[in-house]
């Protein structure tokens, strides 16, 4: 990883001419996890909030997606500034 950090600054430095572009490898290629792990974790941590959708979507090298920056909360999966607005925590069915 420091390696491939090292020739991330490198390329940037040294081939760009825009401070706006860079060059950026994809971490996760350096491991040896399969798509279902990466998945799979990245689920989780959305699932508990430490995520946001489109970090997890560049795990697996997709572009992001404007609809998914929020962090979504709960099993029903709202976004967090909404959490106060349920029903059930205002004594509500």
């Amino acid at each position: 990883m420091p390696l491939a950090r090292n020739m991330e600054q490198e390329l940037t430095k040294k081939l760009l001419y825009s401070p706006g572009w860079f060059f950026r490898f994809n971490s996760w290629s350096l491991f040896s996890y399969s798509i279902n792990e990466l998945v799979s974790a990245g689920a989780e941590m959305v699932d508990r909030m430490a995520l946001r959708r489109n970090e997890w979507r560049g795990w697996v090298n997709l572009p992001p997606d404007p609809e998914m920056n929020q962090l979504l909360a709960l099993e029903n999966y709202i976004p967090v500034e909404k959490l106060g607005d349920q029903n059930k925590l205002n004594g509500g069915e």
